[in-house]
C-alpha cells in the first residue's frame, strides 16, 4: 500500500449554521495506483450558486484529473504537464456553464486549491484563498512546502475559477521528488493552524491516524466548539499520508518542533493579518487552548493539575457555546436603526 491514509471532510460554520444555510465547502481525496489527488472548493459567500459550484467544481476535477495524472506528472516538460493541467481547468468551466446556463459568472464563484501526487512528483494547483501544503522525503531531509492562499484586498474577498480573470490567478506549481504526505485545506480550515509564529504542523499530522476510518477523524476535528469559535467559516479539510510520515511526526516530536517556519513572506504576512483580524474573544480561546497544549505537553500527572486541564477545557467550551448563542446584528439592521435615529433627530428640529 502506498498510501496508508486518505481521507477528506466538509463541515458547516457557525455562520452558516445559525441562518440554517448549506456548507458551501467541498472536499476529496482519491488514489489510483501509485496516483492520488486531494481537492478543496470554497464557493464564496456573496455568490448564489457558491456552494453547489464548489461541489461540482470537486467531483469535475476529481474524476478528470486523476484519468491525466500520469500524463501530467512526469511526461514531459514542465510546460507539457502544465498544458494538461490547464485544459482540465477550462472543461471545468464550461462544465460549469453548462450545469448552470442561466447564472452569470459571480453566482457561481468559488476558490480551488489541489494536489496531484504521483510516484516522484507533486503538483499544487491553487486559485484564490485556501492552503496546501506537502512535506519531502530526502533521506530523512524533510522538506516542508506549501502554496499561500492570494487575497484581493482584504481577507473577505479572493480570487475564483468562475471569474473572467481567473488565469491571471491561477497558479500550478509542479515538484520532482517523493512526498509522504500532503494537505489541502479552505480557508476555514486553515485557520486552525495557522499561527503567527507559523503553521501548526504537528498537530495537523496526528490527526491522519491509519487507526481511524478515513475522513472521520477529520469531520470530528473540524466541528468541535473550539474549531467553531476559532472561525466561523465552513471548513474542508483532505490529506494522505505514506507510512513514512510516522518519521517524520516522530522527528518533530523529538526535536519540539509543533510549528514549521513558513516558506515565504507572504504567508507569514497573511498569518498575521488573520490572527490581528480575530474578534477578541477568539483570541482568548486560542490563549486558553495554547495554555492546554503546553501542559499537556509537561506530562503534568498530579491531581491538581488534570483538575485544571479539566477546568480549563470545560471553560472553552461553555465560552464558545455562550458566544454562538449571541445574536448577530446584520448590516441591514444596523442600517434600519441608523436611518430610525436620524429621523428622530429630524423630527426634534424646528
Amino acid at each position: 500500500m502506498i498510501y496508508d491514509f486518505c481521507g477528506s471532510a466538509a463541515v458547516q460554520g457557525s455562520f452558516h449554521r445559525k441562518r440554517q444555510l448549506a456548507c458551501t465547502d467541498s472536499a476529496a481525496a482519491r488514489t489510483k495506483g501509485d496516483y492520488a489527488l486531494l481537492i478543496c472548493a470554497d464557493g464564496a459567500r456573496h455568490a448564489k450558486h457558491g456552494g453547489p459550484a464548489a461541489k461540482l467544481t470537486v467531483e469535475f476535477l476529481s474524476d478528470r484529473l486523476l484519468e491525466v495524472a500520469e500524463r501530467a506528472l512526469g511526461k514531459g516538460s514542465p510546460a507539457i504537464m502544465t498544458d494538461v493541467i490547464i485544459n482540465t481547468l477550462i472543461a471545468a468551466r464550461r462544465h460549469l456553464e453548462h450545469a448552470f446556463p442561466d447564472a452569470s459568472s459571480d453566482t457561481l464563484h468559488c476558490t480551488l486549491v489541489a494536489c496531484l501526487l504521483g510516484p516522484n512528483h507533486l503538483c499544487m494547483i491553487h486559485l484564490g484563498d485556501g492552503f496546501a501544503c506537502a512535506v519531502q522525503d530526502r533521506d530523512a531531509n524533510y522538506q516542508f512546502v506549501s502554496s499561500e492562499p492570494e487575497n484581493a484586498d482584504d481577507l473577505s474577498t479572493s480570487f475564483y475559477l468562475a471569474e473572467l480573470s481567473w488565469f491571471k490567478h491561477l497558479r500550478v506549481s509542479i515538484l520532482e521528488g517523493r512526498f509522504i504526505f500532503a494537505a489541502c485545506m479552505t480557508d476555514g480550515a486553515q485557520a486552525l493552524f495557522e499561527e503567527e509564529r507559523g503553521f501548526a504542523m504537528r498537530k495537523l499530522l496526528e490527526i491522519a491516524s491509519p487507526s481511524e476510518p478515513e475522513g472521520s477523524q477529520l469531520a470530528a476535528y473540524l466541528d468541535t466548539a473550539l474549531a467553531r469559535l476559532m472561525s466561523d467559516d465552513d471548513k474542508a479539510l483532505c490529506m494522505l499520508r505514506r507510512p513514512q510520515a510516522d518519521d517524520y511526526l516522530e522527528h518533530l516530536v523529538k526535536t519540539k518542533r509543533a510549528l514549521i517556519a513558513y516558506p515565504s513572506a507572504a504567508a507569514l504576512q497573511h498569518a498575521a493579518q488573520r490572527v490581528s483580524a480575530r474578534p477578541a474573544f477568539r483570541l482568548l480561546t486560542a490563549g486558553m487552548v495554547k495554555a492546554l497544549r503546553q501542559r499537556l505537553g509537561t506530562g503534568t500527572s498530579n491531581r491538581l493539575g488534570w483538575y485544571g486541564l479539566t477546568l480549563l477545557i470545560c471553560c472553552a467550551a461553555l465560552f464558545s457555546f455562550f458566544i454562538s448563542q449571541q445574536p448577530q446584528e446584520t448590516e441591514q439592521l444596523r442600517a434600519i436603526k441608523q436611518l430610525l435615529e436620524q429621523s428622530k433627530k429630524q423630527g426634534q428640529n424646528p
